[in-house]
């Protein structure tokens, strides 16, 4: 054991051993298994009991990196459990207060235990958290299952006990948490750090491949490797095969720029009310427009600052179609404009902007070259969890997408790898259609089809960037010659846009008479007789680049922003409040409050943060005492306290257990600070209000958040790691009925290096609202 750890107090020691708790009615399941291979079988939230007094250190899971702890990435007297997930969210697994082991917990996808020597594959991993015990989370998928690894830090020795497994956050949907109405699948392009890395199977991703979350959607908060759901092979890729050893920067020349299952949802001229919604993804060089109405959008998380648009999937804002949508006016009124709905890492943005991940890198910064740090969603399809989108392709499923062409990129500096020529002599401009396996790609739709490739003397091709389409089901392409005449069922709906540098770019298309540009979505050419002003045989602009918050170009004055991939709902992503909103737009028009700018409506949590000492859009600026506002924290905080010498970080205030006021035993409503200061007492407290609105008002060196009939409910010490957790009956000592709101604080003392001289400092606030 190292140093650090023994000096931990004799007193938290005994603390650790009289807090055993009675286990609950549920009955109490087995010891585990000494071996990986065959883990013990467990299912559901409840306490599971232990025994590794006799077990060996096996080979799997000795070499993560989350597990490296005090010196030392070993799990001794590891025992193994099998636990499959009846909840979509987050799992937390915790031996607190339930053994006097001095655990060492991780967890791991299951399956198939973790390769001996791997590393990186682990969930979560941690050694001391409460005292000499344990607690682990990680994003959790209804019947799923997981391996949990129960062992004891190096050199201690093992013992009996118990682990529980909750869901502190609840379940999806229900009131509790994000509700998803679609998956997202997506691909992401060569010059990017997924390139190479491997999927949560262990294979290697290559720019051809169709990804998934593993997290059952897209999930706030960190998220682990996405899956392979397709691959090159899957589509019938010729140059598939040689990609075996794929790097970041060096293609495989099996890029997609575009894909759909040929089910996107059909747009309907009633608009809103035929459901008609329409996603989008864009490439690190996007800007979009800083005018644009709703936040997070294009405009923050791609600006210099943010350098997170790429890997994000925004909304066009409720109301802007039906279309031919124009560019708005000097002084537009009405709907115009994106927001973000969907982030690729689910970690709080440059910007401030916290809302649900799939599995994308953050940042991508703009820089020229074939390696990017970060993450571009390159082609992006929706699907409903019931649908045939991920299933396998076959003749009677097929796939369509588009390749990429060889066109110089003046932003990046390189040319493109040309995968269309290197699969069949393909134009990047034609929408291919695959068979599966074994079988036959072909062109659906020609580029000429679609009003490209207009000069055949031109070595270089338009290249088609993003994709929505809805074939009529029989897999032949037949045009539509306007705008809706798709819904008759004898045309198939072919939404469009055009990469960077394609020689479209500039020509006037059909519809309005205007520049085509690279952030347009785009139909084929209108017939004769039906363009306002349009020139003949162009695509026309079906939805322009302006009224989707995005830079056209058209003014020669910028870049316009370049679409990655997009596709079409009929309902709204992501939709906790179930009332038919985005909960971004709800967020961001004010309907919903979102006090802990997590991106989740706060009417759908059980325990909301707020009160931030922190710089968040849904603050008016960091209000700390003396400038020690957080800077430094990645999940909602007070004012920065004495723990570093730069004052930048401060404590947190979560709650946990249940809202239930007849909750009981290890389901009791809990609160627990962390980065307190160590070795240092605090105050948990309640209050009725939340004090100046939310905001807090400066006391210490911090904000008090709570306020109104005050109620002390513990003092606690914080321990060495600078956490602390109650261990009262908060629900019988603060007086609380169902039906009640309380707010929640710990006031705690900083006393030898307090940043304002107060010697005292206050984490953020906790709000919740009881039930029966």
């Amino acid at each position: 054991m190292s140093a650090p750890r023994r000096l931990l107090s004799i007193a938290l020691i005994t603390a650790s051993l009289v807090g055993v708790s009675a286990s609950p009615a549920l009955a109490l399941q087995g010891g585990g298994s000494d071996a990986c291979a065959t883990a013990q079988p467990i299912s559901g939230p409840g306490q599971f009991a232990f025994d590794n007094s006799n077990a060996t250190t096996g080979p799997e899971g000795q070499n993560e990196y989350l597990c490296y702890q005090f010196g030392s990435s070993a799990v001794d007297n590891d025992v193994w459990f099998e636990w499959t997930s009846d909840c979509t969210g987050i799992g937390v697994v915790s031996t607190c207060t339930l053994t006097s082991v001095d655990t060492k917990i991780a967890a791991y996808p299951g399956g198939s235990c973790p390769q001996v020597g791997s590393t990186g594959t682990a969930l979560d991993c941690n050694d001391d958290f409460c005292g000499f015990q344990s607690e682990i989370s990680f994003a959790i998928v209804n019947g799923n299952s997981y391996l949990i690894q129960v062992g004891t830090f190096p050199g201690a020795a093992g013992g009996q006990g118990q682990f529980e497994i909750s869901y502190p956050q609840g379940c999806g949907g229900g009131g509790t948490g994000p509700a998803f109405n679609y998956g997202v699948v997506f691909s992401a392009d060569y010059k990017g750090p997924l390139h190479g890395e491997h999927d949560a199977n262990g294979i290697p991703i290559r720019e051809s491949d169709m990804l998934a979350s593993t997290n059952g959607g897209p999930t706030p908060g960190p998220q682990s490797a996405p899956e392979i759901l397709l691959d090159g092979a899957d589509l019938g890729l010729q140059a598939f095969g040689p990609c075996n050893d794929p790097q970041p920067g060096v293609p495989c020349q099996v890029e997609l720029d575009a894909f759909s299952r040929g089910n996107d949802h059909p747009l309907t001229p009633e608009g809103l009310a035929g459901g008609s919604r329409i996603y989008f993804t864009v490439d690190e060089w996007a800007r979009g427009i800083p005018q644009n109405p709703q936040q997070p959008s294009v405009s923050t998380e791609g600006s210099l600052g943010g350098k997170e648009a790429s890997a994000d999937v925004f909304k066009l804002v409720e109301g802007v179609l039906p279309g031919p949508v124009p560019p708005p006016g000097p002084s537009p009124d009405g709907p115009w404009g994106n927001i973000a709905v969907i982030d690729g890492d689910g970690a709080r943005s440059a910007s401030g902007y916290k809302y649900p991940g799939y599995g994308l890198k953050e940042p991508n910064a703009a820089s020229q070259g074939p390696v990017n740090d970060g993450s571009n969603s390159d082609s992006m399809n929706l699907y409903r969890p019931d649908s045939s989108e991920v299933d396998p392709v076959t003749i009677n499923n097929p796939a369509f997408f588009s390749l990429d062409g060889n066109l110089f990129d003046p932003l990046e500096g390189i040319f493109g790898s040309n995968s269309a020529a290197a699969n069949g002599q393909f134009s990047p401009g034609d929408i291919l259609i695959s068979t599966g396996v074994g079988g036959v790609v072909s062109s659906y739709a020609r580029a000429t089809d679609l009003g490209l490739d207009q000069d055949p003397f031109n070595e270089f091709k338009d290249d088609i960037d993003a994709l929505i389409l809805w074939d009529n089901g029989d897999g032949v392409y037949q045009r539509s010659t306007f705008p809706y005449e798709w819904i008759e069922g004898q045309t198939d709906m072919l939404l469009f846009s055009v990469r960077r540098g394609s020689p479209i770019i500039g020509t006037p298309d059909s519809i309005f008479g205007i520049p085509i540009c690279e952030g347009d979505l785009l139909i084929p050419p209108v017939g004769e007789g039906l363009s306002l002003t349009g020139g003949a045989g162009a695509p026309g602009i079906f939805v322009s680049a302006e009224s989707m918050g995005l830079r056209g170009g058209r003014d020669g004055k910028s870049a316009g922003d370049d679409l990655g991939g997009a596709d079409t709902s009929e309902d709204p992503i992501i939709d906790c409040n179930g009332n038919g909103a985005e909960d971004a737009e709800d967020i961001s028009n004010g309907t919903s409050d979102d006090f802990n700018a997590n991106g989740v409506p706060d009417e759908c949590e059980e325990f909301v943060q707020f009160c931030s000492g922190q710089d968040l859009p849904s603050a008016l600026g960091c209000q700390c005492p003396c400038g020690n506002c957080d800077t430094a924290s990645g999940d909602l905080a007070g004012c920065g306290n004495g723990n570093n010498s730069t004052w930048d970080a401060g404590a947190s205030l979560i709650g946990s257990g249940s809202s239930s006021v007849s909750a009981t035993g290890g389901d009791m409503f809990k609160l627990e600070g962390s980065a307190l200061i160590p070795s240092q007492p605090g105050l948990y407290f309640q209050g009725n209000n939340a004090v100046n609105g939310g905001s807090g008002n400066q006391f210490g060196d911090g904000l008090r958040c709570a306020g109104g009939s005050v109620i002390r409910l513990q003092v606690k010490v914080a321990d060495s790691a600078g956490r602390s957790q109650t261990t009262e009956d908060l629900v019988l000592k603060g007086g609380v009925v169902s039906g009640d709101l309380r707010r929640y604080q710990l006031w705690y003392r900083d006393p030898v290096t307090s940043p304002c001289g107060a010697k005292f400092n206050l984490t953020n606030g906790v709000q919740v609202l009881f039930g029966p």
